[in-house]
């Protein structure tokens, strides 16, 4: 840990500044500056810095989940009366039946049991009569999917180091055709991140694997992503909200890609804070997607693994 000292300019000015003891017995003869000029600090110690690209294959993701009530219903022009519901009526879902024309939905609910017996309003007129009906309702897209986790497991003894991490980018490119829409990539912070994802591909670093000097330790991070199918989420707690979010047109066209430069999912310049992690905390991407789709990406991550300041 650094302390404060103060220096005097040649005009007698007093300047404080972060000065770390660095001497061999630890007496204050030879001080650190810890005010760097560059985003590389001038020694590690144990730790580096680092560059990983994880590219999948084709992923698989789930086909869009489908909700169905059925219930008994009467209608007056778009007003649609229904008793005996069973499962849960969800505004937008498409009603078939006696009575009902191809492709209307429900607009809204105007009284009731909320998804359950009640009045509701169609997209367009029926002439439905004491008629057998069926709700299906159609999820727009996959929500908040994990895609890319990265564990920092930290060190138990000394020297004890800690993940700065400073840029996550993200490219990523259909082979099927996506419906209409759009696709939304959000970068969690993970807290109490004791047990990686697992189910997809794992980084496995060398004493030589994406140092940027052959000299510099292995990196101890934990990096896993999906490779053909959604990773299961290990025992982590994300944040509430995400550092940030992007969101992109889903293209309806197979092999075009997502956007044409990569997409920044965290960035940190030299100057702003990074994203500093302990042990047993990591960050997390997930995404929202129309579903049923094969696409690949690859996410680039840039960090540093230093000691604990």
């Amino acid at each position: 840990m650094g302390d404060n000292k103060q220096i005097k300019d040649g005009l007698g000015n007093l300047f404080t500044l972060r000065m770390r003891d660095v001497s061999p017995g630890t007496d204050g003869t030879l001080q650190q500056n810890e005010m760097f000029a560059t985003l590389v600090p001038r020694e590690y110690q144990t730790g580096g810095m680092y560059q990983h690209c994880a590219k999948s294959n084709a992923v698989l993701l789930p086909a869009l989940a489908t909700t169905t009530a059925t219930g008994t219903g009467t209608a007056s022009a778009t007003n649609l009366t229904v008793s005996a519901v069973t499962g849960t009526i969800i505004v937008g879902a498409t009603v078939t039946g006696t009575g009902i024309p191809a492709g209307t939905t429900i607009v809204n609910q105007q009284s009731g049991t909320t998804g359950g017996a009640g009045v509701y309003t169609t997209s367009a007129s029926t002439t439905a009569s004491a008629a057998a009906l069926t709700f299906t309702y159609t999820a727009p897209s996959t929500p908040n999917v994990p895609i890319y986790s990265f564990q920092y497991p930290g060190t138990l003894s000394a020297p004890f180091l800690m993940a700065s991490v400073r840029r996550v980018r993200l490219s990523a490119w259909s082979i099927d055709a996506f419906s209409a829409g759009w696709i939304t990539f959000d970068i969690y912070a993970a807290r109490n991140f004791t047990a990686q994802d697992t189910g997809g591909l794992t980084a496995t670093f060398g004493a030589d694997d994406n140092q940027m000097r052959t000299t510099m330790a292995a990196a101890l991070a934990n990096i896993t992503w999906c490779n053909t199918a959604l990773l299961t989420p290990g025992t982590r707690t994300l944040d509430a909200a995400p550092l940030d979010s992007q969101t992109v047109v889903a293209p309806t066209t197979a092999n075009t890609p997502f956007t044409q430069q990569r997409i920044t999912l965290f960035e940190r310049l030299q100057g702003e804070h990074s994203l500093l992690l302990a042990a047993n905390e990591g960050f997390v991407v997930r995404g929202t997607f129309p579903g049923g789709n094969h696409w690949q990406f690859a996410v680039t991550t840039e960090w540093d693994e230093l000691a604990i300041y």
